[in-house]
């Protein structure tokens, strides 16, 4: 018997194919990179297997942590009566950066944003999520494509002195208009992703 479970799609067939074609190719084209890229360096191929190896795993280590934003920042100043913050990656080919996080409502007295608190809607109450450019509201993670080289995420934490009072659709720009004028301290942080 079943047990009540639904058989596995055949819509998942396409997916796994391409995705294994993809891991085969991808390990090909290192594995004949490895002796040019160790010859490079002017370390052993075996050196270099075990320097892409570690690259492997610091990306899918990095990849599903990057959206934990850092659980600390500073007191922001006095006067403070709510936080924004915009995350952006301005290394995007689309004319204009890509809106990877829009919150309002951080309480000023809560010291960080604690994994997943940008997941919407958030567990931390009074935080709102905007729209961003990639259509959604919460977090988006770094998305770069793949071979187009470094971007950077520049998170932007913004103090204000009066709680503005958005509707719940808002957009960057409402955001923007609504700060002006407002904003008494900003704190920026910058990082980069890359994928190869």
């Amino acid at each position: 018997a079943s047990m009540g479970r639904k058989p596995f799609s055949w819509r998942f067939t396409t997916p796994l194919f391409i995705g294994s074609s993809l891991n085969a190719i991808n390990s090909s084209m290192i594995a004949t990179a490895l002796v040019p890229i160790a010859a490079g360096l002017h370390v052993s191929v075996g050196q270099t297997a075990s320097l892409v190896a570690a690259l492997y795993l610091a990306s899918a280590i990095a990849q599903p942590t990057a959206g934990k934003i850092a659980e600390v920042f500073t007191t922001p100043p006095a006067g403070t009566a709510e936080l924004v913050l915009i995350v952006q990656d301005p290394d995007v080919p689309l004319g204009k950066p890509a809106t990877h996080a829009l919150a309002r409502g951080i309480d000023p007295s809560l010291g960080g944003i604690p994994e997943y608190g940008l997941a919407d809607p958030s567990p931390i109450r009074g935080i709102k999520h905007g729209k961003g450019s990639l259509g959604r509201r919460g977090w988006a993670g770094p998305l770069p494509m793949r071979s187009h080289g470094p971007h950077s995420y520049v998170f932007q934490l913004f103090a204000l002195d009066y709680p503005p009072g958005l509707p719940d659709k808002f957009t960057l720009a409402d955001t923007l208009h609504a700060m002006t004028g407002h904003a008494i301290a900003r704190a920026r942080l910058d990082g980069t992703y890359e994928i190869r």
